[in-house]
């Protein structure tokens, strides 16, 4: 036996070191109790074997690796590979615009995206297909839940009945499929559960684990978020609720169910607690009892006794969460909540409010009529004996029609359009640009719009900025020298700027063909 293996050793090719993947021994012996079994990733590597020491008289002692699994071939399993440029079913072709579009879903871009979607929504099977990838995102998606409700609400207002298929006598909706999706998912969870016994390997079976609760939670979250669209009905809320917390005689609900009744709980609680029905009001006292009663149970582990805790606390609170809930939200809503934490005044009310005169807002002083907001100090020093009294070297004051640094003029610059892209006023905006007093300015004041129309991200901004800039051409203070010098300024570097900003040879191209139309430039001003 030990002839035979030296001779197989001997027919093998030795590699050269420098090709060798070589571990020292004691390494190798930390995994000997868990990894009895050489890894699929290491097989899939293709490496012919594996030098268990670093010692060259130890190099035979090997283990041999199975090769790595064959390419499957699409056609071999009865798919259809990929071909660029392939003729495509009108079915398939449907089914990849849908999930381009829900994976570009947010509640920013919903009505546009909807209108997109019920387009291709034409027949019976790319319906079907479609109510099971938007369940899919809902489940994957917690975050996004909410809106996937909305979406489903409003497909199954807008979308209509198909004709019955062949032995069947009921016309095809979206609601109806929703909610057999929704029924098969929650039968299907028990069936999931016990097929996690037959998996021996722990990290396989947690994995297993996870996702069948990920897909419980899931099912029930949109589930609730449906009932508060009233796409669901009363009885069916507290039918799961019920099943869930069912358990054989003398035993506890699983730790998945429990936490999935209460996620159903936290999302439609307050609504079933104001149903209509008393039935339904009195199936939630129940379970809510029950729930009561397992929070007061040794055995049930700490995590789920506090977020039954949660519950009960919410009920008190008359049904007020104590945290917020995330959930997707319009860039609007965030910025509103932003300021309402910064105690800054919300931008949609600044649009509306008149805005201070120019002379003020850019530190002027004081015209005739006009009353200071904040009386003097009473030792009469004014700001100066209030920097000295907080033991700060006070600043000179500056003096009355001194020409205003370079500085100053980037950062009221800055300030006025700012101002602008908020009021739209471009009279307003014309009176900051003529108390900046400055002609010299005005080239900077070009090449500084020009900055900020590339650095907005928003369309509607870019124009107006543009039309600024025209508007102050057409009154004089800018002239189309200024104009056509800063967009030189960039065309030289084109190629530097579009990898910035991508879209710059669009932008500046169409301030240029605003400048001719306006007759602020001449047609032999662009570049041939």
């Amino acid at each position: 036996m030990h002839a035979s293996t030296a001779a197989t050793v001997d027919d093998t090719v030795v590699k050269p070191d420098s090709e060798r993947v070589k571990y020292a021994r004691d390494f190798l012996m930390l995994f000997m109790e868990r990894y009895t079994k050489c890894p699929v990733e290491v097989q899939q590597l293709g490496m012919p074997e594996i030098v268990i020491s670093e010692d060259f008289e130890r190099d035979q002692q090997r283990q041999v690796l199975q090769p790595a699994p064959k390419i499957v071939k699409a056609s071999d399993v009865g798919l259809q590979a990929y071909k660029p440029g392939a003729q495509l079913a009108p079915e398939e072709r449907a089914m990849r615009t849908i999930k381009g579009i829900l994976n570009k879903l947010t509640p920013e871009k919903f009505e546009r995206l909807l209108a997109q979607l019920l387009e291709v929504i034409l027949t019976a099977d790319i319906l079907q297909q479609t109510i099971a990838l938007v369940f899919e995102n809902a489940v994957e998606q917690p975050t996004y839940c909410a809106m996937y409700a909305d979406l489903c609400l409003r497909l199954s207002k807008e979308l209509p009945t198909f004709p019955p298929p062949q032995g069947s006598n009921r016309s095809i909706g979206f609601r109806q499929i929703l909610l057999n999706t929704c029924q098969d998912e929650f039968e299907g969870t028990e069936a999931a559960r016990q097929a996690l016994t037959s998996i021996t390997e722990p990290h396989t079976r947690e994995v297993a684990e996870r996702n069948v609760k990920k897909r419980t939670l899931g099912n029930m979250r949109l589930l609730s978020e449906l009932y508060k669209q009233d796409m669901v009905k009363d009885w069916i809320m507290t039918q799961c609720m019920e099943t869930l917390l069912t358990a054989p005689k003398g035993r506890l609900p699983t730790e998945d169910n429990v936490e999935a009744a209460c996620e159903m709980i936290t999302t439609a609680g307050a609504r079933l607690a104001k149903s209509e029905k008393a039935e339904t009001r009195s199936k939630l006292d129940s379970v809510l009892k029950q729930l009561e009663k397992l929070g007061s149970e040794r055995s049930v582990p700490s995590r789920i006794r506090f977020i039954i805790r949660d519950i009960l606390d919410q009920r008190k609170a008359n049904w007020v969460a104590r945290r917020e809930v995330f959930t997707a939200k319009k860039l609007d809503e965030i910025r509103g909540q932003a300021e309402a934490e910064l105690g800054m005044i919300s931008s949609t009310l600044t649009s509306v409010l008149p805005s201070l005169p120019s002379h003020q807002r850019l530190g002027g002083g004081l015209l005739d009529g006009d009353v200071p907001l904040l009386p003097p100090l009473r030792s009469g020093g004014g700001p100066e004996v209030a920097a000295a009294a907080a033991g700060k070297p006070s600043k000179p004051a500056a003096t009355p029609g001194a020409p205003l640094s370079d500085e100053e003029l980037e950062r009221k610059t800055g300030s006025l359009l700012q101002e602008y892209l908020s009021t739209l006023d471009k009279a307003e905006a014309l009176q900051c640009v003529k108390d900046l007093g400055s002609k010299a300015w005005m080239l900077s004041l070009v090449k500084q719009t020009l900055q900020l129309v590339l650095d907005s991200m928003k369309e509607k901004e870019q124009t107006v900025l543009l039309e600024l800039l025209l508007h102050l051409a057409q009154q004089g203070e800018i002239s189309g020298e200024h104009l056509q010098e800063a967009l030189t300024a960039y065309t030289e570097c084109l190629e530097d700027v579009t990898i910035d900003f991508p879209k710059a040879p669009q932008l500046l191209g169409q301030c240029a063909g605003m400048a001719v139309a306006a007759g602020v430039l001449g047609w032999d001003s662009l570049p041939a």
